[in-house]
């Protein structure tokens, strides 16, 4: 007893003091303590436990930072995640609360070499600090600023994708019961980060979320740092670049699984930067876990994992060379790599997420044998996250929209920059790591956003540019570096500055231009008569609605809607039940006659076999769409009904997209409602009718 009474006694008896109070704070339902107590215990406290586990400490504080979010995201939340899927352990205070005392049980019982008590720390002491991290501050509170004046424009959370997992984890919060394996670690992370902290899943979407994505900017700091830039405005360039790129810009606001993906890119490659430079076997494991258990986050993270086991591979190869030269140890070394080999076979047999790998490659190759269909412009009109979504961006000015937004013009110049610098500098990718690190990436993501959409392969070709640009603001850093030693005439260097800070503010004011005019999928209006629904209609009744009216009334109203097809809007007489019932019929009966036309052209040559299945696939969901929509409406008879249009649907950037437009049924004929049904509501465009 005496040793324990020797350990740190000032810190850990502080330490306990606010798991006490916690805990009080928790059961007295004072959620302001909570919020506060909970993230530091989740995010904070719980990490260091896990290190006194294994003797280790963290003295950086940007990399006390990337352990504890990995550490979260990518242990505790796969831990909870399978014990409830596999053991049925629910998802509870309780069950999370046992997990966490583990390791604190641990720490507090463990002796301190050193005694860490609280010494008083001087005005001039926290000045230095302060202004040792004066850069990551400056960068950071730019970050906060731009998505608060995002959100100002916004208001709400802008786009469905958030509010149907916000859906999920509520579910998973009331119930403790995770339902949906795809993508499952991503809702369970917040029910977890919910129930523990009680802050509501919507608040920790539209600001702790946000927040954690500054990750991006922590990261250019410890890079700045570990390639010296001593030039003030070169320092600044990253952190500018950062913020000058519409689509992340916009991205980081709309909360969804994939940005997990932007939290955590930049946090892989330093881990990756950090392994390769110093062959650290903790960042090895950080990079792992973060290639592994992100694959169940979103379905990118499998670039990131095929990368990793590359660079694994490379280095295993490397320290085990001498043993192919050696004649004793090589059948040992041949077998130990035929028994990796399997494993990594029933690895990618097992686990759904690393099929998706082998079906990628299947389809390119198929898309490259099909040339007849190669084309060397695709941005006109594609298909784009489901065969309902046509996207097109037509003529040179719509081009220019495209890569102004995904790319930005800010990241254009540092790809003319390092393409010209790997030119001029030929042995700059063998001797740069962090080059060397990122250009295989950069060059992985370009072929899928720009040459396999015109080998006939498309995939989400805009999105891969939201990750080639977090490569391009980071390799921008070793460039500067290089531009830093090179004795430039003073001219020139400030024409090259000038050029990348005009750049970088065109972008920043494009990002603005576009949360201004974009807005929410939910209005102001919109929200008003969700508390108006919410308040005055039944729980259990459907709301015949336009498409993008999902979020005001599933999340924010509380009830059940339902998209009818266009006929129901457009057409100048209602359409009763049965009438939607066999529009709806008719429409798969043209879907059935035309897989039918398609089977002949097949016979007769005039399709080929990868044509024919892929319209057969897109058939068969859009006959699953549409039997969903009749079981909705059979299901509807019997609850209370109501028609709602939004006419602010029309407000918005959005309004020059054909989709968007067709999808929210403009030019709707409205006058029939009012003819046939009482007009409950009529706000500022807002029109609500009662059907029964």
């Amino acid at each position: 007893m005496k040793k324990y009474l020797k350990m740190s006694y000032s810190k850990k008896t502080l330490e306990a003091l606010l798991i006490a109070i916690y805990i009080l704070g928790f059961y007295l339902n004072i959620n302001l303590l909570v919020w506060a107590l909970g993230l530091y215990l989740l995010f904070w406290f719980f990490p260091k436990t896990i290190l006194s586990l294994f003797n280790f400490e963290l003295s950086d504080l940007i990399e006390k930072i990337f352990f504890n979010l990995t550490l979260y995201f990518f242990f505790l939340t796969p831990t909870l995640f399978f014990l409830n899927k596999f053991f049925s352990v629910p998802l509870s205070w309780e069950t999370i609360s046992l997990i966490l005392l583990m390791p604190t049980v641990f720490y507090f019982f463990k002796p301190s070499k050193n005694k860490s008590n609280f010494n008083r720390i001087s005005q001039k002491g926290i000045l230095k600090y302060i202004l040792g991290y004066r850069l990551l501050i400056m960068g950071t509170f730019l970050f906060l600023l731009t998505h608060w004046v995002n959100f100002h424009f916004y208001k709400f959370i802008p786009e469905w994708d958030g509010y149907s997992d916000l859906i999920k984890i509520d579910e998973i919060v009331d119930s403790g019961i995770i339902q949906n394996t795809y993508r499952g670690f991503f809702a369970t992370s917040v029910a977890i980060w919910e129930i523990f902290t009680k802050i509501n899943s919507y608040q920790i979407f539209s600001f702790w979320l946000i927040i954690f994505q500054a990750t991006l900017i922590f990261s250019i700091w410890k890079f700045i740092q570990i390639y010296s830039l001593k030039n003030k405005f070169l320092q600044l360039l990253p952190f500018f670049g950062a913020l000058s790129i519409p689509v992340l810009n916009m991205e980081i606001d709309m909360v969804r699984p994939q940005n997990i993906l932007i939290i955590f890119f930049p946090i892989y490659i330093y881990f990756l930067f950090q392994a390769l430079r110093n062959n650290s076997t903790y960042y090895w494991i950080l990079s792992s876990l973060i290639a592994f258990f992100g694959l169940n986050y979103h379905e990118f993270f499998t670039f990131i994992f095929v990368f990793q086991v590359i660079w694994i591979s490379f280095n295993f190869f490397k320290k085990l060379s001498p043993h192919l030269i050696d004649k004793k140890t090589r059948p040992i070394f041949v077998f130990s790599l035929f028994s990796i080999l399997l494993v990594g076979l029933d690895l990618f047999s097992r686990v759904p997420q690393l099929k998706i790998i082998t079906g990628v490659g299947q389809s390119i190759i198929r898309g490259l044998l099909n040339v007849s269909q190669w084309r060397w412009w695709f941005l006109g009109s594609y298909n784009n996250d489901g065969v309902d979504l046509q996207m097109g961006w037509p003529g040179f000015v719509g081009a220019l929209k495209y890569y102004s937004y995904y790319l930005a013009p800010f990241c254009f110049l540092i790809f003319i920059l390092l393409i010209f610098l790997l030119i001029r500098k030929r042995n700059l990718f063998k001797t740069n790591l962090l080059l060397k690190i990122s250009i295989p990436f950069l060059v992985t993501f370009f072929l899928f956003a720009e040459i396999f959409p015109r080998l006939n392969y498309l995939y989400l070709p805009e999105r891969f540019y939201l990750l080639i640009d977090l490569i391009l603001i980071l390799v921008l850093i070793p460039l500067l570096n290089i531009i830093e030693k090179t004795s430039l005439k003073r001219n020139l260097f400030s024409f090259f500055l000038i050029v990348f800070f005009i750049f970088s503010w065109l972008g920043i004011g494009g990002s603005f231009y576009v949360a201004k005019n974009k807005g929410s999928l939910t209005s102001v209006n919109e929200y008003q008569a969700a508390l108006w629904m919410k308040n005055n209609t039944p729980k259990n009744s459907v709301f015949i609605s336009q498409t993008a009216n999902g979020p005001m009334i599933k999340y924010f109203a509380k009830r059940n809607n339902f998209t009818p097809n266009e006929e129901y809007f457009l057409s100048p007489q209602i359409i009763d039940t049965i009438g939607q019932i066999k529009s709806l019929e008719d429409k798969q009966s043209v879907i059935l006659e035309h897989l039918q036309k398609n089977a002949k052209d097949f016979t007769k040559d005039r399709i080929t076999l990868d044509d024919l299945v892929s319209q057969i696939t897109k058939g068969k969901q859009e006959i699953g769409r549409l039997n969903s929509q009749i079981k909705q409406i059979n299901e509807a008879n019997s609850t209370p009904r109501y028609v709602l249009f939004s006419q602010d649907k029309f407000n918005s950037i959005y309004t020059q997209r054909q989709w968007w437009m067709k999808g929210n049924f403009y030019g709707a004929n409205l006058e029939k409602f009012n003819q046939n049904y009482e007009l409950v509501y009529n706000k500022n465009g807002i029109f609500i009718w009662k059907i029964n």
